[in-house]
């Protein structure tokens, strides 16, 4: 996908490419039409090399992504989800250098509760 490339290219706080990614995500990944897409979303944004702002469009691709399809959908399998919450918590570590990535996932999170409450275990269940 060409729209890959423009992520982290716009003016600092521009998401405009991760809209239109997770546009075009949302309206294909029910589809089968493009598997592989959060898993390279994924790598960009625990890529050491990558670029903060390369790595703050994906990750807002990613919560836009989380937000907008269903968790069945989106989790074929636990090790995706698995892979998009280890993703979301590496943001979150101590030796993230950019305040602009650890502060990203925030706002995604508190408006994405079924894919959470899909991927977290609940202790009162057990």
């Amino acid at each position: 996908m060409q729209v890959l490339a423009a992520l982290g290219t716009g003016a600092a706080g521009d998401s405009n490419a991760a809209d239109v990614l997770a546009a075009i995500a949302e309206a294909e990944i029910p589809h089968h039409l493009c598997d592989g897409l959060v898993g390279t979303l994924l790598a960009g944004i625990q890529h050491p090399a990558t670029s903060a702002e390369v790595r703050v469009a994906a990750l807002e691709a990613v919560g836009q992504i989380c937000e907008n399809v269903a968790a069945e959908v989106l989790s074929r399998s636990g090790e995706e989800g698995n892979a998009i919450l280890a993703a979301i918590i590496g943001s979150l570590a101590n030796d993230e250098s950019s305040m602009c990535v650890v502060l990203t996932p925030a706002p995604r999170w508190r408006t994405s509760p079924a894919f959470l409450d899909a991927h977290t275990p609940n202790p009162l269940a057990q």
